[in-house]
């Protein structure tokens, strides 16, 4: 987006002068990604729209098959998240045999990386770990939208987890987020009296070590959390 001078079409191209009004011709900070990616979806659709409304569309030349003419090939693209290098190796029949994929995430690795510290330092705090703070944390990675799957072949849920070390006697304490453990839900309103007992005890169930987290009310995003626990509790005052 930085690079480009235009989108190509008509809607597109007038987010973009909004976006550049907003923040500038360059663009760097890494939570504008999610901005950038939504004009480049409304080019994709007006694009979509104009081939669909071409009349070569229907040209019997359109479509083209053709048969194995390399035994390797690469291809080097450019993806939402970045670039895209692909390595493929067939055989007679074109059926692969060897590949090899370098996607974006690996290239943004060291950008990630960098970012994760640059947020880390500003709202991590040593004498107390909060979720709020790991949500800051997260948020910046979300930004990449990393695919860790593709980048290190990995597969299932992969356990994350945050360890402060430093000098100070304050700086042991450790968070884990256990993926494939128990998480316990405390919500309810702090300013209605024993409402605000769910998340009250889901902090105190977190100083001891455990997986929990206190909020105001359910919402979307903890679903993705909840999806990773083995076992999840809910915690909230109910009538007798």
């Amino acid at each position: 987006m930085n690079v480009a001078d235009c989108c190509g079409t008509p809607d597109a191209d007038k987010e973009l002068r909004e976006f550049r009004e907003r923040f500038g011709r360059i663009v760097a900070s890494s939570f504008h990604f999610h901005y950038a990616r939504l004009i480049e979806a409304i080019y994709c659709l007006e694009r979509l729209q104009q081939l669909l409304e071409n009349p070569a569309i229907l040209d019997r030349h359109v479509r083209a098959r053709a048969e194995v003419n390399a035994a390797e090939g690469i291809g080097v693209a450019e993806a939402p998240r970045g670039i895209l290098i692909h390595h493929y190796k067939v055989d007679e029949n074109g059926a692969i045999r060897w590949a090899n994929l370098i996607i974006a995430t690996g290239h943004n690795n060291l950008a990630i990386n960098r970012s994760i510290e640059q947020v880390s330092k500003y709202f991590v705090k040593a004498n107390r770990l909060e979720e709020g703070m790991l949500n800051r944390v997260s948020a910046v990675v979300r930004a990449y939208d990393p695919c860790l799957s593709c980048s290190t072949h990995a597969s299932g849920i992969v356990p994350m987890r945050i360890e402060l070390v430093g000098r100070a006697e304050n700086c042991s304490m450790r968070y884990r987020v256990a993926c494939d453990g128990v998480l316990v839900i405390g919500y309810g309103s702090e300013l209605r009296g024993d409402d605000a007992a769910g998340p009250t005890a889901a902090r105190r169930l977190r100083s001891t070590g455990l997986s929990a987290l206190d909020v105001h009310q359910l919402t979307p995003e903890i679903a993705e959390r909840s999806a990773a626990a083995r076992v999840v509790f809910f915690l909230m005052p109910t009538p007798v």
